[in-house]
């Protein structure tokens, strides 16, 4: 008998539905702080929200407009956190990694900041170079650690290249509840933020406890199409902008816990399907095609094996879509069009059974 595993049955979360109990209980941010390096911390609702706030911020202390550099590909919610803080936008070509000449050509925009998009949770190879290169033409490093909780490269975590970094904690996310942090070696004089609203950690402890009940195999494909809808819905730039409760705080601070055994499953599973080892956070493992038969022919191939693979919907090109622009970032643009992912997290059996059908 085969199974499907679709996109998000795949994604086992990691919060168990008893976990939002652990928010009556006060925790220390010992476990969190193995992750996360910078000596500041805020706590806001999502990781959007910590670059909007960041980049208003940053607005306040210059005279002239800013700019910042983002990947023509990643999550768009990105893209919205600049145009809602008034950030004018320039693009680089990116998937998961990128060569150094890319950003060398983006200095000559003279952009004020460049944020590095660790895409499915993978920081790019030459990231040591990109960080000096900005600290050279004295252009602030934003790094966006949504999915890249706890990646390294040579032992050197996520977060700890730039001048600032961004973290999510979503539901689908390595330790997922909700919110997020800004973290800064620097201390920033933001705004205080509003207090987040009962109802909405009423509705996420309802969301955690029914996807650890609708997210199975045996469930899922009932539901795929709601949640497809609910994902592309999230996608969109949300209007909640408030500060981490100190219960929502102290659920994200228990899963933490556990999250180095959930990072070493994850690095394990990388390495049955490519044979390579890894210091990456691994939350998914993408697939780029190079056109769309190949796409459609792996799809096909996989599905006949029980294995359902996707795209990630909220992974957009992010500049507008005409022929220039597909000119200029084609990595961006294929990656777009055509990537696959599939999530890591999950049994040695399951992962196998996908690794022969991914290097069929």
């Amino acid at each position: 008998m085969s199974f499907k595993f679709p996109l998000i049955a795949q994604q086992k979360l990691m919060i168990k539905p008893w976990d939002w109990l652990f928010g009556f209980i006060p925790q220390t941010e010992q476990d969190l702080r193995k992750f996360i390096t910078k000596k500041h911390l805020i706590w806001t609702s999502s990781a959007r929200n910590a670059l909007f706030m960041l980049l208003k911020e940053l607005k306040k202390q210059q005279t002239k407009q800013l700019t910042i550099a983002l990947p023509a590909f990643t999550c768009q919610v990105i893209r919205d956190a600049a145009l809602r803080a008034n950030i004018k936008i320039i693009y680089y070509d990116y998937d998961v990694d990128t060569n150094i000449e890319e950003f060398q050509k983006l200095i000559t925009q003279k952009p004020d900041l460049l944020l590095l998009c660790y895409n499915f949770g993978y920081l790019p190879e030459n990231i040591s170079e990109i960080a000096n290169l900005c600290q050279k033409h004295k252009i602030t490093l934003v790094e966006d650690c949504a999915q890249a909780l706890g990646a390294t490269q040579n032992n050197k975590l996520a977060g700890s290249f730039g001048d600032y970094a961004i973290y999510s904690f979503g539901i689908s996310k390595n330790v997922g509840f909700t919110g997020g942090i800004l973290a800064s070696d620097k201390e920033l004089d933001l705004p205080k933020q509003h207090p987040e609203p009962v109802n909405h950690i009423f509705k996420k402890i309802i969301e955690s406890i029914a996807s650890s009940i609708i997210l199975n195999k045996h469930l899922y494909s009932l539901f795929a199409k709601i949640l497809h809808k609910q994902i592309l819905e999230k996608a969109k730039y949300p209007n909640n902008e408030f500060a981490c409760s100190l219960f929502t705080k102290n659920i994200i601070k228990n899963l933490a816990e556990d999250y180095k055994k959930i990072l070493k499953n994850r690095q394990e599973n990388f390495k049955i399907i490519s044979g390579k080892e890894t210091e990456a956070a691994c939350l998914y493992y993408p697939i780029f095609p190079k056109n769309k038969e190949q796409q459609q022919e792996i799809i096909k191939t996989a599905k006949k094996q029980g294995v359902e693979l996707d795209n990630l919907k909220s992974f957009v090109f992010l500049p507008k879509t005409n022929e220039d622009n597909k000119r200029l970032f084609p990595k961006a643009w294929s990656a777009a069009q055509f990537h696959l992912a599939i999530a890591l997290l999950r049994n040695k059996k399951t992962i196998q059974k996908i690794a022969k059908v991914i290097n069929s």
